[in-house]
């Protein structure tokens, strides 16, 4: 199973020593594999969901106001798949 650095810690790993390095990835995979973390999760995965099911039951009134909903609903999508993936070590 490979591991891949996680991008927001990857410059304060880059600058550690080869056996810090070692200790900071423990550190990470120990942080990761916490309940607490794993419900974070668990909440974003949720939150997306709520979002794909939000966009597909919109009404708006207006071209514009549709327009609007789905690029922010889309925006925030794109934001919470991104999270997710970069709290996602395994790859």
């Amino acid at each position: 199973m490979s591991f891949k650095i996680p991008q927001f810690i990857s410059k304060n790993f880059n600058a550690r020593s080869k056996p810090e390095r070692e200790k900071y990835i423990e550190k990470y995979k120990q942080w990761h594999s916490s309940d607490i973390t794993q419900d974070w999760i668990k909440g974003l995965e949720a939150r997306l969901d709520f979002l794909i099911q939000e966009e597909e039951k919109q009404l708006p009134s207006t071209e514009f106001e549709f327009k609007y909903q789905t690029a922010t609903n889309r925006a925030e999508r794109v934001l919470v798949r991104s999270l997710i993936k970069e709290l996602q070590h395994e790859r």
